[in-house]
């Protein structure tokens, strides 16, 4: 399921957790677990948009150090 959760994001770059749950069935804590993991492992970074609501994007580690 990791790998499965990886694969959206690197298919999505700048998905946002609530796209992704659309995606997989899955409860909405796991899928914050699953993340995490990937952000653990250095192979997804968080990014937080300071728009109304506080939307947090999820990118793709080499896709996100090109958006620098």
């Amino acid at each position: 399921m990791l790998y499965d959760l990886y694969e959206i994001i690197l298919e999505n770059p700048g998905i946002t957790r609530k796209e992704i749950l659309k995606e997989v069935d899955l409860h909405p804590t796991n899928v914050s677990k699953y993340i995490s993991r990937l952000v653990k492992k250095g192979k997804v970074v968080r990014v937080r948009e300071r728009v109304p609501g506080n939307v947090t994007r999820y990118y793709p580690v080499e896709i996100a150090g090109k958006r620098r």
